[in-house]
């Protein structure tokens, strides 16, 4: 860590970003993987690590609240006066940047050989355009595309990826090898063989009907646009290979970490849980899992709960010359006492599902928890308030995991 990152250290160093440069953020959509990232990441450059987050689709608020009016698709720091409104060091070494899957994609051809001339064409190509926008194992290959570019730039101690949504692990950890093994498969090899002189006899002789079918079925321009893109992908083969062994490598890395990112519905933790086993098996570093949007606990004067207590409670709120009448006050009671009811049997639900991943979390999983925030993310304020929360809990666990190992150790030496 450079001088300059020291003076900005703010907290003591913590496991989660000092043992893993790689931080990826998984989880189904919807859950704010984004905003947990972009907190996350601002955790991370407190500590004074250079820290980049880069996230697949922030919204415009997003890049508002970090004071930048867009994401580019290379890092950027954060503006000097927006984090000097927040009482942060002017020099914090948090950069973000959006990661746009065309770009992304491209480049990851371009690194494996591709001339800009076969690029040209390929984007031209109908079957390259409907594949890098719609399907999502694409969109996961860039994303980790992307990461073997920026994890082999040595200036970033902490690199924090928000992934595009999913509900399976495997469209991020298969990835590579989906692609390359298509691009290997006999369909491949068949489609390909017009173009070479043998290919051209086989037709002549077996193929011909095969593909006067596929063409009917797809039409024939359809077809062509698949031989296309299949001869140009064929030229840089050997690299893709390449590529998705490297990827393996650094996902399964110990220096890479995953953090689940849900919210404390029964349906998305189950599927929390399920990813969670995926990684398990998988041999990936589970880190652990953090609970978004958490409804908090107020407490409650529980006296004011009985129903004419409240009534009373609503009319004294008036001045004497605009109260309402005491049926209005009673309609208002009972309105009141029913969200409550609401919000509690709500907030049991939350603290039911929490303890399924606290069973799951037991061993050395981090469980952290963000409350719902009480407007929408609108400034930087609100990612340092989640920020600070997530930082706390991680110290406390880390903590924790500290304390529970030192008896363990005394047991061992004395066997």
């Amino acid at each position: 860590m450079s001088e300059k990152q020291k003076k900005n250290k703010r907290v003591p160093d913590l496991p989660l970003f000092s043992k893993h440069r790689l931080i990826i953020c998984i989880g189904p959509g919807g859950v704010g993987k984004t905003t947990c990232s972009a907190s996350l990441a601002l955790a991370a450059a407190k500590q004074g690590r250079k820290t980049l987050v880069c996230t697949l689709d922030p919204a415009h608020r997003l890049a508002s609240a970090m004071g930048l009016t867009n994401l580019p698709h290379h890092p950027k720091q954060l503006p000097t006066a927006h984090l000097q409104k927040c009482n942060l060091p002017p020099d914090l070494p948090l950069y973000a940047m959006q990661l746009d899957i065309q770009t992304a994609f491209d480049e990851s051809l371009r690194s494996g050989g591709l001339s800009k001339d076969g690029l040209r064409t390929l984007n031209k190509n109908k079957l390259y355009r409907r594949i890098v926008d719609d399907l999502e194992d694409i969109q996961a290959y860039a994303a980790v595309a992307q990461m073997l570019n920026l994890c082999r730039d040595e200036q970033w101690e902490t690199i924090i990826l928000d992934t595009p949504p999913t509900r399976h692990v495997r469209y991020l950890l298969k990835a590579p090898r989906m692609l390359i093994g298509g691009v290997k498969s006999p369909l491949f090899k068949y489609l390909l063989a017009p173009a070479t002189f043998t290919g051209k006899v086989g037709m002549r002789i077996v193929g011909k009907q095969t593909v006067n079918n596929m063409a009917a079925i797809t039409g024939m321009a359809f077809l062509q646009d698949i031989r296309a893109f299949i001869k140009i992908i064929s030229k840089i083969l050997d690299s893709l290979i390449n590529d998705a062994q490297r990827a393996e490598s650094l996902l399964s890395s110990r220096s890479t970490a995953y953090l689940i990112v849900t919210v404390p519905t029964l349906s998305r933790v189950k599927e929390s849980l399920s990813l969670g086993r995926q990684l398990m098996e998988s041999k990936m570093n589970h880190a652990g899992f953090l609970v978004n949007k958490f409804h908090p606990i107020f407490p409650i004067d529980s006296k004011s709960l009985d129903e004419t207590t409240l009534t009373r409670q609503i009319s004294s709120s008036f001045p004497e010359n605009e109260r309402p009448s005491i049926a209005d006050c009673q309609e208002s009671a009972r309105a009141l006492l029913k969200s409550h009811t609401t919000y509690t049997n709500l907030v049991e639900e939350e603290a039911r599902v929490l303890q399924m991943l606290y069973q799951e979390s037991k061993s050395n999983l981090f469980l952290l928890t963000v409350p719902l925030l009480s407007q929408d993310l609108g400034f930087l304020v609100d990612l340092l308030e989640i920020s600070d929360k997530i930082t706390n809990q991680l110290r406390r666990q880390s903590q924790e995991r500290v304390g529970k190992k030192k008896p363990q150790e005394k047991t061992e030496r004395k066997k």
